[in-house]
């Protein structure tokens, strides 16, 4: 391992900074992804601390809403506010992986490993792309509560009951560990103040998320197989085929890792959690590709352990190191080509029109889109009391067969459903021209004003 492990981490972290902040010094605001603009619009509404649930910040992410409302309060640029508190949450969670891994190998450097793998993960890069800030705020706390688990900490029911109310799936995954640990440490008698703390945690995951714990139930008692039920909601997020191929050095890194606490026997929360992953992926469960971003966060953990005891095998050689430096670097092309090649779902160009929007429209205006692909960057960027339509988004009032009609009609059946929305009504639909008829006046080269009411 290198002599000067502390130049290392400050490399490590400095690789996780730069390349999380890439997409938005390529690309500008619109370089992260779709979530971003319901984020946004959160930041931007009135109200003050415990603002009431929004799109996508509902009654399940309680605690990110009031990181969110601290930063509104805050009167820091929303931007700044927005893209800075979502890249600290990655330097936490790096941190955080270190911690983890080396409380659970009782060694430092598959500590130092693990963060070193974590900080060229593509998969991890991916995520990260997503915008999924509800996602990484609830999973840092959970991998810090199994840190503080690990260590048999008192301080341990802070974070976990805020990971448990920051996002559903984070909450929903814990349950499984939670409960498995509880089980071993009243087996082993543990500290009671632990097992408790656990127990309670648990209680409050099913009592937050019993609604979709219910309509499992049902599905179950119905006999009808999960994957088919929710095969609409896989969650957005890369395929485990592409995960295999993007990552398969870490799953291999991470199997040697879970390998040997299994073979030593030292069962504790965080492989009852990989096992809890592992299981729902492989069976394609309930939004199970998302799901996959905790799986590799799982094997990251494990891989730096994995990657530890392999090292031991070769630290005698005196070029151990090297070989250990060069596996890093044969790792990073996965990584570069992975940032290469993202493209973020709207470009600056159309960015920059819909905040044209905001500024000659005003705040009781209705912006239509007929694709949800520009729904989140117009209720984000548009201003904080446009009214947004979509299909099957915000104000939208159509059904799916009215939708189906509109987009297959003329453009006199169009006007004629058009006309049922309240005036203002403005459209952003890239791509179209109205300028032969009088009843569009143009706004820019995506937006038009609809005058015929």
């Amino acid at each position: 391992m290198p002599k000067n492990k502390f130049l290392v981490v400050i490399l490590v972290f400095l690789v996780i900074i730069l390349t999380r902040l890439y997409p938005l010094i390529k690309f500008g605001p619109s370089g992260l992804g779709y979530d971003t603009g319901f984020y946004r619009r959160y930041l931007e509404l009135s109200g003050g601390f415990l603002k009431p649930p929004s799109y996508i910040l509902g009654t399940d992410a309680f605690s990110a809403r009031l990181v969110l409302d601290f930063l509104s309060w805050s009167k820091i640029n929303i931007d700044l506010a927005l893209f800075g508190s979502y890249l600290i949450f990655s330097f936490l969670l790096g941190l955080t992986i270190y911690l983890l891994a080396s409380q659970i190998f009782q060694n430092k450097n598959a500590g130092l490993l693990a963060l070193c793998l974590f900080a060229l993960s593509p998969t991890q890069w991916l995520a990260y792309t997503f915008m999924l800030y509800k996602q990484f705020w609830a999973i840092w706390l959970l991998l810090l509560s199994f840190y503080l688990i690990e260590r048999r900490s008192s301080f341990l029911i802070l974070p976990l009951i805020l990971a448990l109310t920051g996002h559903r799936a984070t909450a929903l995954l814990s349950i499984p560990p939670l409960f498995f640990t509880a089980v071993l440490y009243i087996i082993k008698k543990k500290k009671i103040r632990i097992i408790l703390t656990i127990t309670t945690a648990i209680i409050l995951a099913v009592w937050l998320n019993w609604p979709i714990m219910e309509m499992l139930w049902t599905t179950f008692q119905n006999g009808l197989p999960i994957q088919d039920s929710f095969k609409l909601k896989t969650g957005i997020f890369i395929s485990p085929e592409e995960y295999l191929i993007k990552s398969s050095i870490f799953i291999a890194l991470g199997f040697i890792g879970a390998g040997y606490l299994v073979k030593k026997k030292k069962f504790g929360v965080f492989l009852f959690f990989f096992f809890t992953a592992l299981i729902l992926v492989l069976a394609k469960s309930y939004f199970y590709q998302r799901i996959i971003i905790f799986l590799d966060l799982s094997l990251i953990i494990l891989g730096g352990g994995g990657l530890w005891l392999i090292y031991n095998q070769i630290k005698s050689s005196k070029y151990a190191r090297i070989i250990l430096a060069a596996f890093f670097l044969l790792l990073s092309p996965v990584l570069f080509f992975t940032i290469k090649s993202y493209h973020p779902l709207i470009n600056q160009e159309k960015l920059q029109e819909i905040i044209y929007l905001r500024s000659i429209s005003n705040d009781n205006s209705y912006i239509i889109t007929f694709t949800s692909d520009y729904a989140p960057w117009l209720y984000g960027w548009a201003g904080p009391n446009k009214k947004i339509i979509s299909p099957g988004l915000f104000e939208d009032a159509w059904n799916y067969e009215q939708w189906v009609n509109f987009w297959s009609g003329d453009l006199t059946k169009q006007k004629e459903m058009l006309a049922s929305y309240r005036a203002p009504l403005y459209i952003f639909n890239p791509g179209s021209d109205y300028s032969d008829d009088a009843c569009f006046a143009k706004i820019s080269g995506s937006a038009w004003k609809f005058n015929c009411y």
